[in-house]
Formats: C-alpha cells, structure tokens, sequence
C-alpha cells in the first residue's frame, strides 16, 4: 500500500511539473497565453504554443509542456493568440502595402488585380526577402467592351475565353478575376472552361447576368454585393436603386428615398429573399460585401484615418482628396437616399447568412478611405452591423477564407500542424472584434514581427514620406487645381501643369508650365502652343522661339525632363498601338536655353497600353517610345495616363542615358 501512495504521488509530481513529459524543441514557444478558437468561439486559457519550421508541432496546457532549453520564448501571460486575419479583397501594388497588411495583423491577402511586378512581390515575399503576407492572385481584370478600366483585358468573343484564362494561369497567377462589362454569351464560356479546367474565377457579377445565373455557375466570389437587390426587390415596384452614380433610372429611386418618398425595404419581396438565401446556401459561391467601399458613396463619404494617412504613399492620398471633392458635390438626397440603401445592404446580408449563404471580409484597399491592413477590421466590425456575431465575423476573416482558398487545417486557425500565421493581441477578439488592432506580435508563416520592429519599419515609411514632401516646401503653386510633382533618384524635382482652354473652340492654345527647383529657390519655365511658335520662357522672359509649319515635323523642346512628355502630348495627342510620328528635337537645358541649330530628326512610336507599377491609380497608361536618328543613340521611354482619371496626366519618363524621373504625386 505504501509503494502504490509513492507511485501515486510520483505520478502526480510529474503532471503537476511536467517533469515526466518529454521535451519539445522547435524554434519559438508562445507560454501562458489562452488561445483563441474560432471554430467553435471559445478561449483555451493557460497554452504553450510552440512553432518549428514556419508550422505549429505543439499546443498544450503550459503546466504539462516541457521545453528545450534553447527555445526562444514569448510569454503570453494576459495575453490572447489568434489566427492572422485575411482581406478576401484588395489591391496591393507596392512593398509598403505589403507591409501595411503586415503590420495589422493581416497574413493573407487575396489580390483583384494582378500584374507580373505583384507576382515578383509575391515571390520575394514567399522567400523571407521582404516582409509581408501570404497573397493570392488574379490576373489583371477581364473584362467586356466597353471596359470599365483603363488597361484591362477585352474578352468579347466566347471563342478566346480558354485562352485568357489559360495565359493567365500560365504566366502564375491563381484564379482570374471577371467584371461587369461582360456579356452573358461570354461569362457562360468563361463558365464551361472554369467547369472543364478547375480555373477559378471570381469578381463582380456582369451587369448583363441575373444573380441566380450566376449562382447556379462555377463563379467562386461574387464581390461588392452586386446584383443582390436587384435579384430580391419586388419586380412590380420602382426600378432598381443599384449603382446610381451609372445609371439615372437607380437614381431617381434613391433621390425618391432620400426624400422618404419610398421606403427602403418596401423594394424588397420577402419570399424572392428567402428563396435567394436557399439558393446562395447551396451554391459553392461566398459573396465578398466590401462593406467599406460601399460607405464611399454615402454621406459617410472617404473617411480618413490621420493615424495611417502618414503611411500612404503621395500620390494616393492625393487622388482621395481629388475622389472625396468629388462626391462632395452630390445632390444632398441622392446621399440620404445611399445611406438608406446601405443600411438595407447590411440587412440583406444579415439575412442571407442567416439562410446559409456563405461571406468572406474583403476591403478593397486602397480604394478612397480604405487603408491596406487598417480597414480589415474596420469591415469586421460592419459585419457585425449586419448580424453576424463575433465569432462569426471573424470566422469571415479566418477560417472561413481557408476552406474557400482549400486550405482549411493550413491557415485560418490556431491548430497543430497549421502555419504560424499568427497574431499576439493584449485583449479578447471574441469579446471585442477591435482587439485585432495593432498587435504585439505578428507571425507569418513562422517568421516573427515584434510591434516594436513593426513600429520602425512603418516610421521609415512615414520618415520617406515626409521628406519627399519636404522636397516641394516652398514649390510655388501652378495649375489650376491640378499639378503633378516628379523628382529623381539625383535629387532633382519638377512641379509640372498643363493648362487647357476654357472653351474648346477658342483659339487660345495649352500652355505647359514648370517650376524647376535649384539651389537658390525654384525657376518657372513655360511652353506655349501659339499657333505659329512654341514660346519657350523663364521666369516672364522670353527665352526663344521654335516655329511651327503645318506639315512638316514639328520642333520640340527636349530637356530629358517632364516637360517634354506633355508638350510632345499637347502637340501630338495619343498614339495607338504601332502609330508613328516624326518630329524634330531641339536640344535645351533644363532651363529652356536651346539651341534650334542641333535639331534632330526624331521618331515617336506608340507602344498601347501599359502598366506603370507601384501605384494602383496609374494600372492603364498609353507608353511611347522616342528615338533619334542619330546611329547609337537610346530610345527613350515616357508614359501618358490612359482613362478618364488620370488620362492625359504624365506618369514616368525613363531614359538609360540619365536618372529616370517618376510621379511623385
């Protein structure tokens, strides 16, 4: 009886210290932190996590885990570990927005635009080169004609659908992303290849598609909740208020509901939404509300976050300002009328996944208003507006994006075996979604972030940006209201504007103007188109001018700077693809001193539609290519935005002979 009492209680030592259990080793070991399970909404308190090889091999009660000795450890003691959060729609187009992912918390992002510079971010990402999340990709959006976007791809025969969607699975992306331009011959044979290959694809809901089409296709992710008032609403009542800004039919219904003229949910036919939510439940699709984005077009308007404004690049920021202006000057019932409409959204999707339909948290960052990896949980949290319980709306950023991606058991939740995609919060997401908030610690497939680290990483950020700024303090104010800002890697900058007549018929001819920092302050140097001359000055004076004849090639002024890109764009206008025009260089200074002696012949070539990296607003421009006739001589290389935002607007000027100028803002 006495040996049983000493086993016994040798037994019980060893539970209590864990001196009996065998020792882990691995990497790192999160200890005494209650971990967060999403699946079924509950806290594990007092855990030892221990991640080996970017995975999870260990979660156990910390008072029965041992450890090797050479672990490095994080006490999570008052502290909660949950899955890294996901943003099932964005738009990442640089490093910093990697980062900005990152730094929130945010470990997997699915990109809805892709080009071959988001497959190399990919790449280095996936490699431990840079930091940031795990990201998904379309190609770049396929489209119908007219498309909505500039540089987008133009699907219009049902034939070509295999070979799109094959080239983009081909060069490496992972699912291609459609749009609303799309007509339903060509969605269908999008459909039949998806069906016959397994290629994912995904976006909006084509215009000319009825939602339960849809549903009932291979269409994965239906985004921006498109469609959904239009399959539900009472189809005796007033036309449907979707996309008013597009069509003025839905605006005259949403003016009337601003007005309280209609009621809102009066446009609603209750049993067409209860047999919507049996059909989206039992359809493989997840709608991808992007609740945020739709806040844009209410009185709610962009709204700006000054904690992460510093982290947005210029030009960003500026086209924000510029969208925000914009909206501002919408009829005041048409607002009123779009915050109702919002309001019902919410209510829509509250009951169509309370019927089973299935949701995943996208953002569309960076969208106006819409921060990378800070308006995730912004969106969380509208979730919850529509219904959706905590739990669940995490769920919608957690584990609910891994089964969608198939990747369940991978990502998505704190489990053995899974990738450390991991967040350390200081307080309970399950009892306030807003814990996900700036996290102490952020691990990405086992690689770890300290908030400190993260902290400097985005004040070298915040740093670039405001010393670029510094650049153009005291840069006098040209344009009117727009201007556009260029430096180079030499320390060099250029304000640049280009007026335009008020009245198209009028003789009077654009005017481009420059400010043209040096040591001593900032030049103003101006090009004007009169009829017969170029007039080239400086500060007021008339420096010289280059005379113009119709018929034969014109001269142009060419200092290697901005200023040639719109004087050559106010002379020329746009080439096509392939299209050709001579012209004549006169070489100038950067100060307009020129020399119509040394005038060289010149051809200009349009190269089409291009790709201008690094900035989700520049995706479409029209490139050119300038080369003299002089044996040897380099091309040179310029961009001129394409679209109806920034067409017309100068983007980059690359020239191998000198330092390449680029848009600052």
């Amino acid at each position: 009886m006495a040996k049983t009492i000493k086993v016994m209680a040798g037994v019980m030592s060893c539970f209590i210290v864990a001196a009996c259990a065998p020792t882990i080793g691995g990497d790192l070991a999160i200890m005494n932190v209650s971990v967060i399970d999403v699946a079924k909404e509950r806290v594990l308190a007092d855990q030892t996590v221990v991640i080996e090889g970017g995975r999870i091999s260990h979660i156990g009660q910390s008072q029965e885990t041992r450890l090797a000795g050479d672990l490095r450890v994080i006490d999570g003691q008052n502290k909660f570990l949950a899955p890294g959060i996901m943003d099932m729609h964005a738009h990442v187009m640089r490093e910093g927005d990697a980062l900005l992912y990152l730094a929130n918390g945010v470990t997997t992002v699915r990109n809805m635009w892709g080009e071959p510079s988001l497959l190399e971010l990919t790449r280095a990402i996936d490699a431990g080169e840079i930091p940031g999340p795990r990201m998904i990709n379309a190609g770049r959006i396929v489209d119908g004609k007219p498309p909505h976007h500039f540089g987008t791809v133009e699907l219009t025969d049902p034939a070509a659908a295999e070979a799109v969607m094959s080239s983009q699975m081909e060069a490496g992306y992972d699912f291609v992303k459609i749009y609303s331009n799309m007509s339903l011959e060509v969605f269908d044979a999008v459909d039949r290849f998806s069906r016959s290959s397994g290629v994912e694809f995904s976006g909006h809901v084509p215009e000319s598609v009825p939602l339960r089409h849809a549903l009932d296709s291979n269409m994965t992710t239906m985004e921006h909740f498109y469609g959904v008032i239009d399959a539900v609403r009472d189809e005796d009542g007033p036309a449907s208020p979707e996309h008013p800004y597009l069509d003025p039919n839905a605006a005259a219904v949403v003016m009337k509901i601003g007005k309280g003229e209609i009621e809102p949910a009066s446009l609603i036919d209750q049993a067409r939404l209860a047999e919507l939510a049996t059909k989206a439940a039992a359809s493989n699709s997840w709608f991808v509300p992007t609740f945020e984005v739709m806040k844009i077009f209410t009185s709610e308007g962009p709204v700006r976050n000054p904690k992460a404004d510093e982290y947005l690049p210029v030009p960003v920021s500026m086209s924000w300002e510029q969208v925000k202006a914009i909206m501002a000057g919408s009829p005041g019932d048409l607002l009123k009328g779009a915050d109702k409409i919002f309001e019902l959204q919410l209510e829509l999707a509250g009951s169509l996944h309370e019927g089973g339909a299935k949701f995943l948290v996208g953002t569309d960052a960076a969208n106006p208003g819409i921060y990378p990896g800070f308006s995730v949980v912004d969106e969380i949290v509208n979730f919850t507006k529509a219904g959706f319980s905590r739990g669940e709306a995490i769920r919608a950023a957690t584990l609910d994006p891994a089964r969608y991606l198939g990747m369940e058991g991978r990502i998505g939740e704190v489990a053995e075996n899974a990738d450390a995609d991991l967040v350390l919060l200081g307080g309970n997401p399950l009892a306030d979604v807003n814990a996900y908030r700036s996290p102490d610690f952020v691990i990405a497939r086992g690689r770890v972030y300290s908030r400190e680290k993260l902290d400097a990483m985005l004040e070298e950020m915040a740093a670039h940006n405001r010393a670029m700024l510094a650049r153009f303090e005291g840069a006098p104010k040209i344009g009117n209201p727009v201007f556009f800002d260029f430096v180079t890697g030499d320390g060099r900058e250029m304000r640049l504007a280009r007026s335009k007549p008020s009245d198209p018929a009028a003789t009077e001819r654009p005017t481009v103007t420059a400010a043209l920092s040096r040591q001593d302050g900032w030049e103003i140097l101006e090009v004007k188109l009169d009829p017969d001359a170029l007039v080239l000055s400086r500060d007021g004076t008339v420096l010289t001018y280059l005379p113009r004849k119709d018929g034969s090639p014109p001269y142009v002024p060419w200092t290697e700077s901005p200023l040639d890109m719109l004087v050559i764009d106010s002379l020329i206008g746009m080439l096509e693809e392939g299209q050709t025009r001579r012209i004549r260089l006169v070489p100038c200074t950067q100060e307009l001193e020129c020399d119509i002696g040394r005038a060289q012949p010149a051809q200009l070539k349009g190269l089409g539609k291009d790709v201008v990296d690094g900035h989700f607003y520049y995706a479409g421009s029209y490139a050119y290519e300038l080369q003299t006739e002089t044996p040897g001589a380099t091309a040179v290389r310029y961009w001129i935005g394409g679209g109806p935002f920034y067409g017309g607007q100068p983007i980059k000027l690359e020239n191998t002979d000198a330092p390449r100028w680029e848009r600052f803002r």
